[in-house]
């Protein structure tokens, strides 16, 4: 199996709902030259950072585009690889940092989100087991699947599809509105190199566990924000 380089959209990062700061043209322009000079670092940095990651580890690598500015912010990269797996974490920093620096779990760094991948023949268990509401109530959203939400409240969702396991927790909007979204993005299979994985989306936060098709290999991907449609949007096989 040949190393695959997995492009996830820096939309992500926007819908982390980190946004720029606007004080006059003069600040607007000094920003704009600030975040750019971080980009020009960050694209030689990301580059050796990935270069290394596909170069220590035999695990085929996913990993986030970053190549949209953060406004007023910079991109923060804390990552470790070795034969057998590695892990990637993206910040939103107010200064420049150097990868994998000290600072960036201090004040003044706001996680945006880590991906990681394993060599791994165990059962899937990077978090809570998906299952079903405490009062399920059967809900059909096309002629051949039915979701479960809670007959009490429609917070709490639950679907298989396809061999995902998705796990709803919808404070502020309706788990079955939720659970249709991410059914119209599944059925267009957005992972290829895919054999089952499993889903929790809470207000806050995506995560994502699954394994390779061959059963090689497993990931996790932690993101900010809840739309699943933003983080399958613009993924590319390299």
């Amino acid at each position: 199996m040949k190393k695959t380089e997995i492009l996830l959209s820096a939309v992500l990062v926007l819908a982390s709902g980190i946004t720029a700061c606007s004080n006059g043209s003069n600040s607007n322009s000094t920003q704009q030259e600030r975040s750019q000079a971080g980009m020009n670092t960050l694209i030689s940095s990301y580059a050796n950072v990935v270069d290394d990651i596909k170069q220590k580890s035999e695990v085929p690598a996913f990993l986030p585009s970053l190549l949209k500015p953060l406004g007023k912010y910079f991109y923060g990269i804390q990552y470790e690889a070795s034969k057998n797996d590695y892990s990637l974490t993206v910040y939103a920093t107010d200064k420049e940092l150097e990868v994998n620096s000290p600072e960036l779990t201090k004040p003044g760094s706001q996680q945006i989100g880590s991906i990681s991948g394993s060599k791994s023949n165990k059962p899937l268990n990077s978090f809570e087991e998906a299952g079903m509401p405490e009062n399920p109530k059967a809900i059909t959203i096309d002629s051949t699947v039915t979701v479960s939400v809670d007959s009490e409240s429609d917070i709490f969702g639950y679907m298989e599809f396809e061999n995902w396991k998705v796990k709803i927790i919808a404070e502020d909007d309706s788990a079955t509105k939720k659970l249709a979204e991410i059914y119209d993005v599944l059925k267009n299979r957005p992972l290829q190199d895919f054999s089952r994985g499993r889903m929790l989306l809470t207000n806050r936060y995506t995560f994502i566990n699954w394994k390779s098709e061959d059963d090689h290999y497993e990931y996790f991907l932690q993101w900010g924000g809840n739309s699943l449609s933003h983080v399958f949007e613009i993924v590319e096989s390299k």
